[in-house]
């Protein structure tokens, strides 16, 4: 009996022992939840816009933003500014310049053109004939050639192709010898140097103005003459 309860004593003790180191140990840890899995962000694509292309308005090789010339005329050669070529300086774009290659300095037309110079040129001639004569005289044809020639190089001059006599014969036969004598000179130009008739007017004086004395025999034959003279202007370029 005595056993019994040494042993019931012991076994409880044991019993209250294990109970007491079961009763004292903490309780398990509470498990954790699993993490929720990180969200996808979503980026949006950003477009950049390619740079613009550099504008050339009116087409001349040099970009606007470039251009201190713009709107010049299609094929108009341009500076690396964009503004017209003016190659010899002149003030007149090379487009528009007829005279290209003018010296600096020198005063130019709206086409770039030096200014005419304007100079008068005149001819005069006298031919002597015998005395009632109206037949021109050899030596006579060199002076007539001067003219013909003046009038083929200055087109639109006309002249007067003045006849006159000496006082010997009747006033009537001298004014219509000195006739004669200017018809004469007329038709060798006409026929010789091809000059149009329009140009040419053939008026007899006869005695009416002499240039010497009657009453010598050289003033005579200095007064059977025919004289004509042309006066024009010209216009010249500058060199």
């Amino acid at each position: 009996m005595k056993k019994t309860l040494t042993l019931l004593s012991v076994t409880a003790s044991a019993l209250a022992l294990s109970g007491c180191c079961f009763f004292m140990s903490p309780p398990p840890e509470e498990a954790k939840p699993a993490p929720e899995p990180a969200k996808a962000v979503v980026v949006a694509p950003v477009t950049v816009a390619p740079a613009p292309l550099p504008v050339d308005s009116d087409k001349d090789g040099v970009i606007d933003e470039d251009d201190k010339c713009p709107g010049t005329a299609a094929g108009v050669a341009v500076d690396a500014t964009g503004c017209p070529l003016d190659s010899d300086k002149d003030g007149v774009i090379d487009s528009l310049d007829q005279c290209p290659d003018t010296k600096a300095g020198m005063a130019v037309d709206s086409k770039g053109c030096p200014p005419p110079i304007e100079e008068n040129v005149k001819i005069a001639i006298g031919v002597l004939f015998a005395t009632g004569k109206a037949d021109i005289k050899e030596d006579s044809t060199d002076d007539i050639k001067k003219l013909g020639v003046f009038m083929q190089t200055y087109p639109t001059t006309t002249t007067v192709i003045e006849g006159h006599t000496d006082s010997v014969g009747s006033a009537a036969l001298n004014k219509e010898l000195s006739q004669r004598r200017a018809d004469a000179v007329r038709d060798y130009l006409i026929k010789n140097y091809s000059i149009d008739a329009n140009r040419i007017k053939a008026v007899g004086y006869g005695p009416d103005r002499p240039v010497a004395d009657n009453a010598t025999a050289a003033g005579r034959q200095q007064n059977r003459r025919i004289e004509a003279a042309i006066e024009t202007v010209i216009v010249k370029p500058q060199e």
